[in-house]
C-alpha cells in the first residue's frame, strides 16, 4: 500500500514539495484553508533572488543557489505537465544606487558579494541607462546581478496546481486543518473543520498560519506584510526588475509592473485584514518606486493587494522534522519563498524518504528548541 501523506497549505512551498513527494509514489493529499496559490504566494513579485535578497544567511544562499540554477528545468517540466504557458526571464536584476550616499553603501555590498563570487559586476551611470533608459537621472550605479531571474507568479501558481492533479495529487480547497492527531509519538493524520482525514505523514507549509494549528510545537513566526500595487504601462518601459532602497518593481510581459517596498511586522490587533493595502502603504511603495523610475507616476493603477509573509526571529527558513515522527515544517521563508521553492520541495521529498539532508541541517527548526526537539 502507498504511503500517504497530507500537506497542510497549497501555496508555492506546498505545491512545490507536493509535485516532489507524488514522484516519490506516496499517495498526496493538500489541504488548503482558502485556495490555491492564496496566501503570500500570491503577494510575491517572482525575483529569484539568492544574491540581492541582503538578509540571507550564507547557508540560505546555497540552497538558494541550487534553487535558482535548477528553475529553467523546473519551468520546463511545469510547462510539459501542466500545458501552461510561463513567462521566465533570466535578464537579471539591477540595484540602482541614486546619490552618492547610495553608491557608497551599495559599492561595500558589491565588495562583499564579489569576494564570495557571486556573478555581479558594478554598472556606471551610462551603462545603466543602455540597460534601462528610464531609470531615473539621478542614478550613479548600479549592482548587476547577472544570475538572478523573474517568474510571472501569477502563471506559474496555476501551472503548479495543474501539474500536481495531473501527477495525482488531491487538493481540498477551504479545507482548514485545526490539529494534527498523533499516537505513541507517531503522526496519524489531521484534524479539520470537516472530519478527519488519516495519513502516514504530515508536511505543514502554511506560512504565517502556523500558529493556528494544535499539536504543532510552537516555533516563532512573525506575520509581515506582503503588498502589491500594480500599474499599467507600455511594454517596455522597464525591461527587467530593479530594486533601490526601499523599492522594488517587476516588469511583465503584457506591460504591466508590479510594484513593491519594504515591510511592516504585524502589530496584533492592528489591520487584520490580509487583502487590503492601506492608502499609507500605497503611496510608500509609489514613492520608492518613482524614485527609481519616475514615468511610475503617470501610469494607471490596476489593483493593489495584500497578503502576510512568515519570518523567523533569525531571518531564516525553517525546514524540517519536528514533534512526532512524519511530522515536517517548511515555513519562514518571507521573501524568499519563490525563490527557494523548487529545492525546498527536493528537501522535503528526502527528508519523508528518510534521507539527511545536510544542505538543510541550518534550516532545522531544532535551533529554536535549544536542540532538545
Amino acid at each position: 500500500m502507498a504511503r500517504h501523506v497530507v500537506v497542510v497549505g497549497a501555496g508555492i512551498i506546498g505545491m512545490a514539495v507536493a509535485m516532489r513527494i507524488r514522484q516519490r509514489n506516496w499517495e498526496v493529499t493538500i489541504l488548503e484553508a482558502a485556495r490555491p496559490g492564496a496566501g503570500a504566494s500570491s503577494a510575491a513579485l517572482g525575483s529569484l533572488t539568492p544574491y540581492s535578497d541582503h538578509g540571507c544567511s550564507l547557508a540560505t544562499r546555497r540552497i538558494a543557489e541550487l534553487s535558482v540554477a535548477t528553475y529553467p528545468k523546473w519551468i520546463t517540466e511545469l510547462k510539459s505537465l501542466s500545458g501552461s504557458d510561463i513567462d521566465f526571464d533570466d535578464s537579471g536584476l539591477l540595484e540602482l544606487a541614486i546619490g552618492k550616499e547610495e553608491e557608497a553603501a551599495l559599492r561595500s555590498s558589491f565588495s562583499v558579494l564579489q569576494g564570495s563570487n557571486a556573478p555581479v559586476e558594478w554598472l556606471d551611470a551610462d551603462s545603466v541607462h543602455q540597460m534601462e533608459p528610464n531609470a531615473t537621472p539621478e542614478t550613479v550605479g548600479a549592482i548587476y546581478y547577472k544570475s538572478e531571474a523573474m517568474v510571472d507568479v501569477t502563471q506559474l501558481l496555476v501551472a503548479c496546481e495543474r501539474a500536481i492533479l495531473r501527477l495525482g495529487c488531491r487538493i481540498a480547497s477551504a479545507t482548514r486543518v485545526t490539529r494534527i492527531l498523533e499516537s505513541a509519538g507517531r503522526i496519524q493524520g489531521v484534524e479539520t473543520q470537516s472530519g478527519t482525514l488519516r495519513s502516514d505523514a504530515v508536511v505543514i507549509a502554511t506560512g504565517a498560519n502556523l500558529a493556528t494549528i494544535q499539536g504543532v510545537p510552537r516555533i516563532p513566526i512573525e506575520r509581515v506584510r506582503g503588498e502589491v500595487v500594480e500599474v499599467k504601462a507600455v511594454p517596455g518601459l522597464v525591461g527587467r526588475h530593479l530594486y533601490s532602497g526601499d523599492g522594488f518593481m517587476t516588469p511583465r510581459r503584457n506591460g504591466r509592473i508590479l510594484l513593491g517596498s519594504n515591510y511592516d511586522v504585524h502589530v496584533h490587533g492592528d489591520d487584520e485584514c490580509p487583502s487590503t493595502a492601506s492608502a499609507r502603504s500605497v503611496l510608500r511603495t509609489l514613492a520608492a518606486t518613482i524614485r527609481m523610475v519616475p514615468a511610475i507616476s503617470s501610469l494607471q493603477l490596476q489593483r493593489t493587494w495584500k497578503e502576510w509573509r512568515p519570518r523567523t526571529p533569525d531571518g531564516q527558513p525553517v525546514v524540517g522534522c519536528i514533534g512526532p515522527e512524519g511530522l515536517v515544517v517548511a515555513t519562514g521563508f518571507f521573501g524568499l519563498g519563490i525563490t527557494l521553492s523548487p529545492a525546498i520541495g527536493e528537501i522535503v521529498a528526502e527528508i519523508l524518504d528518510g534521507k539527511v539532508s545536510a544542505l538543510a541541517d541550518s534550516l532545522n527548526p531544532g535551533r529554536f528548541f535549544d536542540g532538545s526537539q
